[in-house]
């Protein structure tokens, strides 16, 4: 499984107890130079992203709804909703609808203080998250998906409640202003060691061997 809770719901159906959980890793290369570099940039970032498919179970119409008034957000991404999140956008002056965007453009994650990530359901490991930490860019999740689970091995984000309400947001927003240095930090490294493919190839390795062991 690639998640945690992921994993638990699915042992839930099924009783099986044993199970190996492998996040996905990100597709940064993140070096000691790259967070050097970045934990002394001084650019200021601005605003917040979501980025993800346009679709009911991804949160994007609610988080329009309570977005804080005087907070900029950008919505890039594409699907179902799209007309409907247009008109939303359209009808409030501090949103902006981007639409797609290259998934290997990295840089664009940096140009925001942070990704919101308002999913409603439990998800794998999401690579947008994964890759904004990768890049120093903390997290918004709502605490149903597995995107928390990011957030706490790496101590880049925060979590609010899934039925959240805008003084939430606009609390964590706060707190994410006050703590952007630690919380870029944190993300760097953990996208050169957590998250890093090298990270992953061992851990997808040590499984195996667990498994050959057993039989």
């Amino acid at each position: 499984f690639t998640s945690n809770k992921m994993a638990a719901a699915y042992q839930v159906s099924t009783k099986i107890s044993n199970f190996d959980v492998l996040h996905n890793p990100s597709r940064l290369k993140v070096t000691n130079d790259s967070i050097e570099t970045s934990s002394s940039n001084t650019t200021p970032r601005k605003g917040f992203l979501f980025a993800g498919r346009l679709t009911p179970e991804k949160g994007v119409i609610e988080l329009i709804e309570k977005w804080p008034e005087q907070e900029p957000l950008t919505i890039a991404g594409s699907g179902v909703l799209e007309g409907k999140v247009r008109k939303l956008c359209d009808s409030r002056q501090n949103i902006k609808f981007y639409g797609t965007f290259s998934p290997h453009d990295h840089n664009f994650y940096g140009q925001f203080e942070a990704i919101v990530f308002p999913s409603s359901w439990l998800e794998g490991s999401p690579l947008v998250v994964i890759e904004a930490i990768s890049m120093g860019v903390p997290v918004i999740a709502t605490e149903t998906s597995s995107a928390t689970e990011l957030i706490e091995q790496s101590q880049c984000g925060i979590t609010i409640p899934q039925n959240y309400s805008t003084e939430e947001l606009r609390r964590a927003v706060t707190k994410l202003r006050m703590n952007s240095n630690t919380y870029r930090r944190n993300g760097l490294v953990a996208g050169e060691t957590l998250f890093s493919p090298e990270t992953w190839i061992k851990n997808l390795e040590s499984i195996f061997e667990n498994v050959l062991r057993k039989k």
